[in-house]
């Protein structure tokens, strides 16, 4: 329906529903877009940068938005694959994903945890141990 009411390619469609929902992770970002300040095609490089990174990291970087607001889409693609891949905490590292995993993972186990024991005290189970 995008495509079609836009006049758009079904892939333009789907980067520009994209770009939305990552705009949606990015407040401050999202009211540069909503006023017009920086530029759709900006905006797409700065939902890649988000997608390679974390959107809080580049909603928070007030160099990058100011080079958002200044520069032509051609250069400023260039500009925010370069953020993107600074090291030092910018770029998302394979540590971090798993810990976030881990993290998820573990919160789900004493949510388990804690249910059944709400279940026993509720007298709806009951626990049985085994060994020692």
């Amino acid at each position: 329906m995008l495509r079609d009411q836009a006049g758009k390619s079904k892939s333009q469609a789907r980067r520009s529903l994209g770009t939305a929902e990552v705009l949606d992770e990015m407040p401050v970002l999202r009211a540069a877009v909503d006023s017009g300040e920086v530029a759709l095609a900006n905006a797409e490089r700065l939902a890649d940068a988000a997608q390679r990174t974390a959107p809080e990291a580049v909603d928070s970087a007030s160099d990058l938005l100011a080079l958002a607001k200044e520069l032509p889409p051609d250069k400023f693609a260039r500009e925010a694959s370069a953020w993107a891949q600074r090291p030092g905490g910018r770029r998302r590292s394979r540590a971090r994903e798993v810990t976030e995993q881990a993290a998820a993972e573990i919160g789900g186990a004493f949510r388990t945890l804690a249910e059944v024991l709400t279940e026993v005290a509720d007298g709806e189970s009951e626990l049985i141990f085994v060994g020692g």
